[in-house]
């Protein structure tokens, strides 16, 4: 038989095309550092020598090693690459369980590994586009968060994370735990993720993407054929790697060595913020240039700030009579960019002038513009604990060594260059985003409140610079254990000069939630913040930026209404306070009016023509979902019950629905009558206002609604009667009886206030009155109604029993007793219930709360003796009788010392056309 042809298969079908790709990305780290680049997977860090196969060196992972210099800090990290081309990242793969297990071993050992700097990742081939990003999601939360107890709490939020990013979370517990040989703890696998990178290479394609990049990269370090240059470095790492050869820049062979004589390319020097060699001297037209761009990047300035003439003499390399020499030049034309007014220089539209001068721009002019827009942005000056105007005023208080103009066109610079790189198309792709983002990280990264503070006026600008940059720092802000933010609260100002310190943070959260894309980051990192805020005076709240993004009929945000929908709903889920709060702000009525948010000034979000409101069909969606949503939130608290009864309106029928459910349940009926009454009288209020409505509104409860909260009403009403009738004594009885149509609603009021005394009389006697005197907001209310009724016959004891009881609501009862009786039968009763046997300070508080008259006068004279001043003490006058001697009472007052009583004395004398005592006008200062 003939022999059958042998079946082909491909190099990566064998397996020996994971050694190409192991060799290629081995070969990619040495054209990295031959070329000045940064090592991947460590931040601002550059290769200094690269070895493969380390095992000798008692390091298990170790296909790649790579030695680098931090170049801030001048610090030597290590890098640990495992490549792996097709690992899956998953409990049953073997190659993954195996490359955690070495890397186990290896972030044991601290003769190999330094958990604060060092880092081991695994190198991989393209994944699935699902589980590259959960991966990395996960790293990433791992990386940024402050604490373990921070980063699985935020694992588990689910509007946090994707399920998929938990499930991945398991999988490394897993295999931590198989190289462990026991389950790890929290903080094992938290400090573990620190330190794992996952990185992903396309080298198992020709003309992938990775080998395209470091042929750029090639290219701006030398002049010859990148791709020649790449295969030289390629055979060489071939060759040697399996020897566990070690590549170091100065010991490279001959032939690849002198193709890259600097060791550097050009554009790193904006990343690593090398000093500006100045260059040979220029013509006038190439300094012209130079002072556009510097005039550009600076966007403002004062002449008489010494740190703006620094800046402006390291941008422009001219001194500052040369810089205001040129610049005037440009001044005197009308037309020109620049307004002055006393010293004070700014750019009229320093966004089109960045635009006219981008072509401009170079990688040289970011070298030197880093340094300076980080010396300036990050100056704090001392403010005085004192905001008074004196204290404003002081010719020693600490003044900025930068202007507020030099800082603002600074940070108006970064965002031209975060939001728009197409205005400058001479920068390298990509690198003034970079820039901008740097600068922002370097800023924010852990600051103290000092420099949040002294950076509130710019947040907004450097929040569109780099978005995705600012979230994470203040979302690490917020998460850490520094309280930066309650700290800034607390420092907000009293008084006519009190400012506060997070306006600016609100308003770039507000700006960042207007496109979709940061919609959902923003709106968790405003709900974050008020989690922390402690309130204060000032509106510009965390809270009220919440409500303003998401008002249904007016929302400032681009993002969808099922977007919208979802992020309150995690919100209400996960942080049940603040949920609370923004449901009940998001209902219809709530908020009549909006006080706007803040719109990008530089980034394109918005389109050019936005709608003025939302269709009347998705408002109402909106308001039905919110609405359904608070009720879930209602829980076992009375108060939030309450709050809600008295927005019953303006729920939808099925929320309505679901909370008379909840009024009615038996949970409910379990709780004391002393509770159920504000159910109760919540219920009774809501039934009264409608019912009082004369015009049927849109929002007014029928009758069959109407009957459905009476029923719920009569189901939870109290039957003690010093529980049910303490709401005829609260301040606000009134409004239970608006839907009588009756002429004189005071006299129904009283009414019911005797009948409700006459039966508590009956049940009770004096000792329940005393007790529910306790319990009513309005104790004068109830004494004036004790005496108001008919045939009450036991004067004697209340007076002067319950005057001198040791509870302030008795004895205020018993003062409006005694008053109305007074008024009613004259001073004979007080003469005929009251004994020189009486305490002499039980006698003083009783005459406090009767008229403010002479016959008041004249018995605390006659009955307290030597204690007499402890009327005047108490006493709260009403000196508005014209036939009273006021002058008296004001004579007595002044001895007291009570001077704001005796001013008052003053002015009824001058309103009664009442002469001023000499004593008092000859020396007023006895007030």
């Amino acid at each position: 038989m003939p022999s059958k042809p042998k079946q082909l298969t491909s190099p990566y079908g064998t397996g020996n095309g994971a050694v190409f790709f192991e060799s290629r990305v081995q070969a990619s780290f040495v054209a990295l550092m031959m070329a000045g680049g940064m090592c991947p997977g460590l931040d601002g860090c550059r290769i200094t020598k690269v070895s493969a196969q380390n095992r000798y060196l008692r390091a298990q992972v170790d296909d790649v090693l790579v030695h680098a210099t931090h170049l801030a800090s001048n610090r030597q990290v290590r890098f640990y690459g495992q490549i792996k081309h097709r690992p899956a990242i998953r409990i049953k793969d073997r190659q993954f369980l195996q490359v955690i297990a070495d890397a186990w071993i290896d972030f044991n050992n601290k003769d190999v590994f330094d958990r604060s700097c060092d880092v081991i990742a695994l190198i991989t081939g393209p994944l699935s586009e699902k589980e590259g990003r959960e991966v990395r999601d996960l790293l990433e939360l791992a990386r940024q968060a402050g604490s373990s107890q921070t980063f699985f709490t935020q694992v588990k939020l689910a509007y946090f994370t994707s399920a998929g990013v938990r499930s991945r979370l398991d999988v490394f517990e897993h295999a931590i735990g198989n190289a462990k040989g026991r389950k790890p703890g929290k903080e094992e696998i938290f400090e573990f993720l620190k330190c794992f990178r996952l990185l992903g290479f396309d080298f198992d394609i020709q003309a992938g993407v990775s080998q395209a990049l470091v042929q750029s990269l090639i290219g701006l370090a030398t002049q010859k054929d990148p791709a020649d240059v790449w295969r030289q470095i390629h055979d060489h790492v071939q060759h040697s790697a399996p020897h566990a050869g070690e590549f170091i820049a100065d010991h490279m062979p001959f032939g690849i060595a002198e193709l890259f004589p600097s060791g550097s390319i050009k554009s790193t020097a904006v990343i690593t913020g090398w000093p500006f060699v100045p260059s040979p001297p220029q013509s006038k037209k190439a300094q012209r240039a130079t002072v556009e761009v510097a005039l550009g990047l600076l966007g403002g300035w004062e002449e008489n700030a010494p740190g703006d003439a620094d800046v402006i003499s390291n941008l422009s390399q001219l001194t500052l009579d040369e810089w205001q020499e040129r610049t005037r030049e440009i001044w005197k034309d009308s037309a020109g960019p620049l307004d002055q007014q006393d010293g004070r220089w700014r750019c009229k539209d320093h966004r089109a002038y960045l635009q006219s001068i981008g072509t401009k721009v170079t990688s040289e002019h970011l070298a030197v513009l880093r340094p300076r827009v980080l010396q300036v942005l990050k100056e704090v000056v001392e403010e005085p604990e004192s905001t008074d105007i004196e204290s404003l005023f002081k010719r020693d208080r600490p003044r900025p060594q930068y202007s507020y103009l030099v800082r603002e066109g600074l940070a108006e610079s970064l965002a031209m260059l975060g939001s728009e790189p197409e205005a400058f198309p001479t920068l390298p792709s990509g690198l003034s985003e970079r820039f901008a983002t740097e600068i922002v990280r370097e800023l924010l990264h852990d600051a103290e409140w000092k420099l949040w503070s002294a950076l509130n006026p710019f947040l907004p600008l450097l929040a569109e610079a780099a978005p995705n940059a600012f979230l994470d720092c203040v979302e690490r802000m917020i998460d850490g254990d520094s309280k930066v933010f309650a700290t800034l609260c607390s420092k907000e100002g009293d008084g006519f000069f009190g400012t506060s310190r997070i306006t600016g943070l609100l308003w770039a959260m507000e700006t960042l939630a207007w496109p979709k894309e940061h919609f959902n980051k923003a709106v968790r990192v405003l709900a974050k913040l008020a989690t922390q805020d402690p309130g204060g005076r000032i509106a510009n709240r965390p809270a009220n930026s919440l409500a303003t993004i998401l008002l249904p009929w007016l929302p400032k945000t681009l993002a969808t209404d099922k977007q919208r929908r979802s992020a309150v709903k995690n919100i209400a889920r996960d942080l049940p306070t603040v949920g609370w709060r923004l449901l009940l702000d998001l209902l219809p009525e709530s908020r009549t009016s909006s006080s706007m948010s803040r719109k990008p000034q530089w980034r394109n979000w918005l389109p050019e023509v936005q709608d003025k409101g939302v269709p009347m069909g998705q408002y109402w969606d909106d308001s039905r979902a919110y609405s359904e949503m608070v009720v879930t939130l209602v829980g076992d608290s009375v108060d939030r019950l309450t709050t809600l009864i008295s927005k019953y309106a303006f729920l939808s029928p099925i929320a309505k629905s679901q909370l008379l459910t909840i009024v009615t349940s038996n949970d409910t009926m379990k709780l004391s009558e002393e509770v159920r009454q504000d159910i109760w009288t919540a219920l009774n209020k809501l039934s009264a206002l409608h019912r009082g409505f004369r015009t049927p509104y849109a929002w007014k409860l029928t009758d069959e609604e109407l009957v459905e909260i009476d029923a719920a009403a009569d189901r939870v009403k109290p039957t003690k009667p010093e529980v049910r009738y303490q709401r005829l004594f609260s301040g606000d009885e009134y409004a239970l009886f608006r839907f009588n149509r009756h002429e004189d609603l005071e006299s129904l009021v009283n009414v019911h206030r005797s009948e409700a005394v006459l039966e508590l009389l009956k049940a009770g006697g004096l000792e329940l009155m005393a007790r529910f005197a306790m319990l009513v907001k309005n104790p004068w209310q109830l004494g004036l109604t004790l005496a108001s009724i008919p045939d009450f016959a036991h004067d004697d004891q209340i007076i002067p029993k319950m005057i001198s009881s040791k509870h302030e609501n008795v004895r205020v009862m018993a003062g409006a007793f005694a008053f109305l009786r007074i008024r009613k039968q004259g001073w004979g009763w007080f003469d005929t219930h009251i004994t020189t046997r009486t305490n002499k300070s039980v006698l003083a508080r009783l005459l406090a709360f009767l008229p403010f008259t002479d016959d008041a006068w004249q018995r605390a004279t006659n009955l307290l003796g030597a204690k007499e001043g402890e009327y005047w003490q108490s006493v709260n006058p009403h000196p508005y009788d014209k036939h009273q001697d006021i002058a008296f009472a004001l004579d007595k007052l002044i001895d007291s010392g009570r001077s704001g009583a005796a001013l008052k004395c003053l002015g009824s004398m001058a309103i009664l056309e009442k002469p001023i005592p000499h004593a008092v006008a000859l020396h007023p200062g006895r007030i």
